[in-house]
């Protein structure tokens, strides 16, 4: 049966993994966002970048993988300044009829 030696880069705890134990998410539209993980005995969750020579490797191994995708949204460019806890503020009172004008509720 084939196993991996990790190396969790927290604690540098050597683990042997079998294939079943690790995790390969690779991403179909920004493949530099691929990774694997695994559980650390005593630090949790590791996950280390999957270049294209490891996903090779992993899935020539039986390790399952996960494909996923950046959401369009999240890749869209954002242009102008961004949002204040003002402008929501604004957005809010908008939104509910108020209005408030510029130097307050008294001005």
């Amino acid at each position: 049966m084939t196993t991996f030696d990790v190396a969790c880069p927290c604690c540098h705890a050597a683990q042997v993994r079998r294939p079943r134990e690790l995790r390969l998410m690779v991403c179909t539209n920004r493949p530099h966002l691929s990774y694997y993980a695994w559980d650390c005995e005593w630090c949790g969750q590791v996950r280390r970048d999957a270049p294209p020579l490891i996903i090779s490797a992993l899935t020539s191994h039986r390790v399952l993988s996960t494909l996923w995708t950046v959401p369009a949204e999240a890749l869209e460019v954002h242009t102008g300044p961004p949002l204040t806890v003002d402008d929501l503020l604004d957005l809010q009172l908008d939104l509910a009829g108020l209005t408030v004008k510029a130097g307050g509720p008294d001005a």
